[in-house]
């Protein structure tokens, strides 16, 4: 499987349909594609899509990602 490190761009993008992001995002959720994504990510993520598209489309965003079945989350601690 396919094992792709998402950056901040691709997050923000991913759920305006018919983008390449979205298709991305779209592999994921089907389980096609294993996404890895990290605190650092999520955070330099939700500061660009707050300001971007406000808080409530972060909100859907971050419950999209939560609910991927296939992806892994990296903590901060073990970056190091």
């Amino acid at each position: 499987m396919i094992r792709a490190y998402l950056d901040t761009n691709v997050l923000a993008y991913s759920l305006h349909i018919n983008t390449n992001s979205w298709k991305l995002l779209e592999l994921a959720i089907k389980g096609q594609v294993e996404i890895v994504v990290s605190d650092y990510l999520l955070g330099e993520t939700r500061d660009l899509v707050k300001r971007l598209h406000g808080k409530d489309f972060f909100s859907k965003l971050l419950y999209t990602i939560d609910n991927i079945p296939c992806k892994v989350r990296v903590y901060e601690f073990q970056l190091v």
